[in-house]
């Protein structure tokens, strides 16, 4: 194949983001395909505006099967698969370009920054969350893609390194991706994706990862928590059977036994939460949100003691990345939300100046800019009562 690299990528109502996703796509791929999935409003021109080629795929509940209608009409070595909302960052691109070249590979993971509080286009690239996505793949290795959400490549790229001899490599292509998981588009995204995964662990009983990625979402969704609760206790039943292992199945089992381990207390739960926690601890030293729950427990138990070294050590994960970087999830807890924490552990336990410098590193319009203001008239007023 003369050609190297594709860019392909599924939208539908995207005409406010896709044109950066497709202009920084462009200094890298040879070409770039838009599937469109029914889109009312100017995607598919802007797409074609820009360069790209579109196909137009009826949409049939199946993110799978929108991005395998992409495959026939692939021509080079090499695609990259990209969604709207993502941008490729452009001083990634020279560094990545090398590996493109090697014949040893068969697919690659690049580096994500999910910006969780949204990232529009011209805006600075700030608070995020560094996580590794499999997204560059092989195209001469027969992969297309399962799961009607959060689709998945297959066969699956570890079964074809144990049977080709390939390696999986993580390349310093960067992503930026605009996203707002955890805010106002949270109760919206789960229940369109909680319609989706019910579907998909009908139609396909006893996959572990769908399972947990559809407990997941229903469990954010209020009226749809017990069903989510049941479809959790049913993917840790199969967990349960693998806890003598050295190492999970796969990352998203972290969200499981998160569950498991700290959630409410529940009945006839297969795991019990000291047998999550210790599991959890083991197969996820260095999982953010793990380590947050330990420290939030230590907190709620008044144990400020223990729960100031987890908190440092959060914080210090935000400022260097030190975490896994496999499931993402919400910065502020190695941000503002470890800093709040320490600083009312500290607090409590005497030590004001210390307190009063986290309260005042806290973002006066983050979500805990209210919080942080109280603590520090709290301090302010112990100091006026010690000073009378």
């Amino acid at each position: 194949m003369s050609k190297l690299l594709t860019v392909a990528m599924i939208a539908r109502n995207e005409a406010s983001r896709i044109a950066s996703s497709i202009e920084s796509a462009r200094a890298l791929a040879d070409e770039i395909i838009v599937v469109d999935t029914g889109s009312t409003d100017t995607t598919a021109q802007i797409a074609r505006d820009l360069g790209a080629r579109v196909i137009f795929h009826e949409w049939n509940d199946d993110f799978a099967a929108a991005r395998n209608a992409a495959i026939p009409h692939l021509q080079s070595r090499w695609t990259l698969w990209l969604d709207a909302d993502e941008r490729i960052v452009p001083d990634s691109i020279d560094e990545f370009r090398p590996y493109l070249l090697r014949d040893d590979v068969l697919a690659y993971g690049i580096i994500r920054r999910d910006h969780v509080g949204g990232l529009k286009p011209g805006e600075k690239a700030d608070q995020y969350v560094s996580t590794i996505i499999l997204r560059v793949l092989r195209n001469d290795l027969g992969f297309s893609f399962t799961g009607r959400c959060h689709e998945q490549p297959y066969p699956w790229p570890n079964d074809l390194v144990a049977r080709t001899g390939l390696k999986l490599v993580v390349a310093p292509l960067t992503l930026d991706h605009d996203c707002d998981y955890y805010f106002e588009g949270r109760f919206r995204k789960a229940q369109r994706n909680g319609r989706l995964l019910e579907m998909e662990i009908r139609d396909r009983p006893g996959r572990l990862y769908w399972m947990i990625h559809c407990g997941a979402t229903l469990l954010d969704i209020p009226e749809s928590a017990p069903r989510g609760h049941q479809v959790m206790c049913q993917a840790l039943e199969q967990i349960a059977r693998m806890r003598d292992c050295p190492r999970p199945p796969f990352a998203l089992v972290e969200i499981a036994l998160e569950y498991a381990a700290y959630a409410p207390p529940h009945d006839q739960l297969p795991l019990s939460a000291d047998e999550a926690a210790s599991l959890a601890e083991r197969w996820f030293p260095n999982a953010a949100p793990i380590i947050w729950m330990r420290a939030k427990r230590a907190f709620e138990q008044n144990d400020f003691e223990a729960a100031i070294p987890i908190l440092r050590r959060l914080i210090s994960m935000g400022q260097t990345g030190a975490y896994d970087r496999e499931v993402p999830f919400d910065h502020i807890i190695v941000g503002d939300d470890a800093r709040l924490n320490l600083g009312v552990c500290l607090l409590r336990l005497g030590q004001l100046e210390e307190a009063e410098s986290l309260f005042t590193q806290i973002s006066p319009t983050g979500p805990r800019a209210q919080e942080a203001a109280m603590n520090l008239n709290v301090v302010q007023s112990i100091r006026r009562q010690f000073n009378a």
